[in-house]
Formats: structure tokens, C-alpha cells, sequence
């Protein structure tokens, strides 16, 4: 087996069919050598057993089988700890690489002193889901998130993208930890920080030259997004923490609602949401 230049790093979790679709996509678009390093995060049955043994077969993988669901944080530090590779990307586990993905990150790295890529993420019918940056302004205490615009080719300039979907160069790593006291919730914003107050001399970016596919249940509206999928408890105890660590909050009417209206019951919150928090309050940012 050639040395890999690149490791993909995947956490699983009860996805098999998107998985498979995953390592399908890695396999059909990766033109360097690589292996990939899958951590199953505590769910496991026969057909993940049955999959994982025909993995293993191949000099490329390396299964990681842990015995409790570690969380998302945890279980990519246990990851990265294991690897050492010139490159490395950390991808979701129903996220699906496009054709030109690598070459399109690969001549960025040689012509740009830059430490991290993303792409645009679009889910499975080519809906745009994120353009996957984000930049940050600090003032008075209070962090403003904005988030980087969809553009035709090229790419931006950004403070920090998703965990999730991030391909970046082994000397970024050091600068950086997933913060698994994050449940749900604000771990890409503390990255992000991490990075920022750090003296990291590499750059992030966005390009827009390829594309990801989130193949992830698409939800109406943000409401019916939380409803169905965050538990608002852990969101208000993550952003409690937050705030402890970095002495930073949210915008006011952000704030209101994970610190506050979070601490609600879960009915009292569904029924907020469903009206409208800016509505309720009577005002207007």
C-alpha cells in the first residue's frame, strides 16, 4: 500500500446506508492515496459488523469500535489523535464528496497559505443547505455570526467551517480541540474561537469551485427543525458553557432564547417557536 497522503476521518453512528454511500463517493472521487478511519460510536448490529468486516479487508480502512455513544467532540479528538497524515478531512457520515473535490482543495493548499477548506453543503435533491463558512465580530462582548454568501467560483476568506465537513493540513491541529463538555450545540463556534484567539498562521476558507452533499432529512422551517431533532436543555446548558469559557454572548434575541426561553418546558418552547420569539417580544432587529 502507497503511504496515504490523506485520512478521512469518519463518526458513526447507526447510518449504514449513508455510510456506504460516503465510502462509495470516497473511493470513486479520491485521486491521491489515502485511508480512512471510522469510529462507530457505540451503536452496533449485524450489518454494521457484516460491512465493517468487508472494510477491514481493505489496507485503506482502519475501524475503530468503541462501546458507548463517546459523543460527536470526543469521539473526532480520539480520531485525530490517531492520525498523521499530510492532509486530513473530517467528514459526517452522510456526507458525499463530489468529483473534483480533492484536486479543487488540493491546488489550494499549494498556491495559498491556507490550514482549512470547506465547500458549499446541498442536501440529496441539490437544495442548498449552507455555503459551510462563517465569519465572526467581537464587540463589547457580544459575538456576531455572519454567514459567508454563495458565490459562482472561487473562493472566501472565513474564521472557521463545520467540523463536519472540514479538509485541512496536519499543522492546523495543534491549534485546535473538539470541546466535548458540547453536547448540542456551539462546538463549531468554539473551534472557530480556538483558531481566532490563537497566533495560527493559516487562513480558512470556502471554495465554491466543488460541492458536498448533506444527505440529511430536510426540515420545513428552523422550528420544526428543533422540535424534532435538539434537545433545548443541552442547547441552553452548551450555551451556558460557552459563555463561561469565553465570557462571550450571543445577540440579544439569541440570547433570550438559550439562555431563557430554553429553560422552558419543551411544550412552552414548541408553542414560542411556532409563533415567532421576534413576535412575541414586539420587536425588530
Amino acid at each position: 500500500m502507497t503511504k496515504p497522503e490523506l485520512t478521512y476521518c469518519i463518526l458513526h453512528y447507526n447510518k449504514l446506508d449513508k455510510l456506504k454511500n460516503t465510502i462509495r463517493h470516497i473511493e470513486k472521487n479520491t485521486p491521491i492515496p489515502y485511508q480512512v478511519y471510522i469510529w462507530n460510536n457505540g451503536f452496533i448490529d449485524r450489518e454494521i459488523v457484516k460491512y465493517f468486516k468487508r472494510l477491514e479487508n481493505k489496507p485503506e480502512y482502519r475501524i475503530i469500535y468503541c462501546d458507548k455513544n463517546l459523543g460527536i467532540s470526543l469521539g473526532r479528538n480520539m480520531l485525530l489523535k490517531l492520525v498523521d497524515t499530510k492532509y486530513m478531512f473530517v467528514v459526517d457520515d452522510d456526507m458525499y464528496i463530489s468529483d473534483n473535490t480533492i484536486n479543487v482543495a488540493l491546488n489550494i493548499f499549494k498556491k495559498y497559505n491556507i490550514g482549512a477548506i470547506s465547500f458549499p453543503q446541498y442536501d440529496s435533491k441539490m437544495y442548498l443547505l449552507s455555503t459551510s463558512g462563517l465569519k465572526i465580530k467581537i464587540k463589547n462582548n457580544i459575538i456576531y455570526k455572519y454567514k459567508i454568501p454563495l458565490q459562482e467560483c472561487g473562493f472566501i476568506y472565513c474564521d472557521g467551517v463545520p467540523a463536519g465537513a472540514m479538509f485541512f493540513k496536519r499543522e492546523l491541529k495543534k491549534y485546535f480541540e473538539y470541546d466535548p463538555n458540547y453536547k448540542v450545540g456551539f462546538d463549531d463556534l468554539d473551534k472557530t474561537l480556538q483558531i481566532y484567539f490563537s497566533n495560527c498562521p493559516y487562513r480558512q476558507v470556502v471554495s465554491f469551485d466543488s460541492f458536498l452533499v448533506h444527505d440529511q432529512v430536510k426540515y420545513k422551517d428552523k422550528a420544526d427543525y428543533l422540535k424534532i431533532r435538539r434537545d433545548y436543555k443541552e442547547l441552553r446548558r452548551s450555551y451556558t458553557y460557552f459563555m463561561r469559557k469565553w465570557g462571550l454572548r450571543l445577540p440579544l434575541i439569541d440570547h433570550i432564547l438559550y439562555k431563557y426561553i430554553y429553560a422552558l418546558s419543551s411544550r412552552e418552547i414548541v408553542m414560542m417557536l411556532n409563533y415567532g420569539i421576534r413576535k412575541m417580544f414586539r420587536v425588530t432587529f
